[in-house]
């Protein structure tokens, strides 16, 4: 493998390493903060809803009392 080469694949691998750890630290931020909020707990006591999607639904549906409910 020419010596360019091997360099750019230095870099680029040294890249993906900071990207992956990058990813790891907000991972356990969004775990963290959905602990603490109380939409997000009890999303994530449905099965196969983890702190990831729970945060998600909480910050795209935000106040749930927007929504009417549906039974009378």
């Amino acid at each position: 493998m020419p010596k360019i080469a091997d360099g750019i694949l230095g870099v680029t691998c040294h890249q993906l390493n900071g990207l992956n750890a990058q990813v790891d630290g907000l991972t356990k931020l969004i775990e963290q903060h959905a602990w603490l909020d109380a939409d997000a707990r009890r999303l994530m006591r449905v099965p196969g809803i983890g702190p990831i999607t729970a945060s998600a639904i909480v910050a795209t549906i935000g106040e749930v009392k927007q929504f009417q409910t549906l039974l009378p």
